[in-house]
């Protein structure tokens, strides 16, 4: 039995992918306190399959939501597998296990999607709840092809950015844009899912007047940071496209709604897109409707400044 463990590791092991071609449209990086670990059990279990394990799991508090979460993983990652880059590309899920386990969220991995034919806008994308996992990208992607928008998604840990005071991600994400001179020079987008809401709105506190705009999907919206000073002070006309569904029973709609109409009633420019049929995971469900509203918003969309000055 131990001999078929050590041979079954040494082939996992071999078939683990090294550090991704930094060729690629899709890649990764790694900075300061954070470095690949190859034989890391992430690295050696493919992303698909701990997330469907994590879809079991969670079948204790919700069966139902995990079945539709276990489908919609299998439809994105069938996908995903096509693509060479996507497919070797490391899993970031042991940073969300560190954060749960030893509330380690400190440092600095992201996921980077250039299109063939980038054009220097950029999406800053923070993950939700389940951890930083290459689907989300994946699910963005025709709309950064059509757009011709870069996609940045840092990580951060399980995604609880209600602990995210320093907005340090963003900060690194926009000194990144700042480095690479095919991304300094046009407009800069922040979006979220989930939790990734409660990140977005605390950037919008910081650097709200810096983004062209801001897009959330089945967001996670907290009024009183809508309320505060600084994030009126930096949000006025600041374009908002929110999509949501109306079944979402984890974030319901009428949340959501309440806090879109304080936006309005500060001067920010809100445009819901909610889908009647749809639940949290309105993202993997309904990516080319979304795809067909978040790119001619994007394109639509005037730049807030010269993105190089602002940073």
């Amino acid at each position: 039995m131990l001999a078929l463990a050590v041979i079954c590791f040494g082939k996992a092991f071999v078939l683990t992918p090294t550090l991704p071609d930094s060729d690629g449209t899709f890649r990764e990086h790694y900075q300061k306190q954070v470095e690949y670990r190859r034989t890391s059990l992430t690295r050696l279990v493919p992303e698909i399959d701990q997330l469907k394990l994590g879809s079991y799991l969670f079948e204790v508090i919700d069966s139902k939501q995990a079945k539709v979460l276990r489908r919609v993983i299998c439809e994105v990652y069938s996908e995903l597998r096509t693509d060479s880059d996507f497919q070797d590309s490391n899993s970031a899920l042991d940073m969300a296990y560190e954060d749960i386990f030893l509330l380690k969220r400190d440092p600095l991995h992201f996921y980077e999607y250039r299109p063939e034919n980038a054009q220097g806008d950029v999406l800053i994308f923070l993950h939700g709840s389940l951890g930083n996992f290459k689907g989300y990208v994946w699910s963005l992607k025709e709309t950064a092809d059509a757009s011709g928008m870069a996609i940045l998604a840092p990580t951060y840990g399980m995604g609880n950015w209600q602990h995210y005071k320093g907005c340090s991600r963003v900060a690194q994400m926009r000194a990144y844009c700042q480095s690479e001179e095919a991304l300094n020079n046009k407009r800069l987008f922040l979006g979220g899912i989930s939790n990734g809401g409660r990140g977005c709105l605390r950037a919008v506190q910081q650097f709200g007047n810096t983004f062209t705009g801001i897009s959330l999907i089945s967001p996670v919206m907290e009024d009183h940071l809508i309320n505060s000073a600084s994030f009126q002070l930096r949000s006025p006309n600041l374009p908002f496209l929110i999509f949501h569904g109306t079944r979402d029973r984890r974030i319901p709609i009428d949340f959501v709604r309440r806090s879109i109409k304080l936006l309005d009633n500060r001067g920010a420019n809100v445009d819901l897109r909610s889908w009647e049929s749809e639940d949290h995971f309105l993202m993997f469900h309904r990516r080319d409707e979304l795809e067909n509203v978040l790119t001619p918003w994007i394109q639509s969309q005037e730049s807030a400044g010269e993105t190089s000055e602002n940073l």
